[in-house]
């Protein structure tokens, strides 16, 4: 009977011990995944106050996109206003001594493209008669 009372006991806390490990585990995923809710809502809030703040600049007036492009625009301006001012010659003449020097650029071009034209005529010539 003592052997019976004691293996029953020892049955009981096994039992209990077993219990014990499955509420733990049960527990610890329990946690582990209010972990990840609470990350998910803070994530989540945090992006919302996010465009609420964009939301309220926007509506106050604090947008800066349409600001920023008439400064530009102005200093462009400014710029092309500051470029005739001090031009050191008249635009016509500008435009001829472009004009100009782009043609002189196109003969050189074209020069440089002939002699090498050349070149390679008179090279292919010396290896067809070998």
């Amino acid at each position: 009977m003592k052997k019976l009372l004691r293996s029953a006991l020892r049955t009981a806390l096994y039992l209990m011990d077993l219990s014990e490990q499955a509420s733990a585990n049960v527990r610890e995923r329990v946690s582990d995944q209010l972990d990840d809710v609470k990350a998910e809502a803070r994530r989540t809030y945090a992006a919302a106050a996010d465009r609420v703040g964009e939301t309220a600049r926007a509506l106050r007036g604090e947008n800066h996109v349409v600001r920023n492009s008439l400064v530009f625009a102005g200093g462009v301006g400014a710029g092309l206003a500051l470029g005739v001012m001090f031009a050191p010659a008249r635009g016509e003449e500008t435009r001829q001594a472009i004009a100009q020097r782009f043609g002189d650029l196109g003969s050189r071009v074209r020069d440089q493209v002939a002699s090498v034209g050349r070149a390679g005529a008179s090279g292919s010539r010396l290896s067809e008669e070998a």
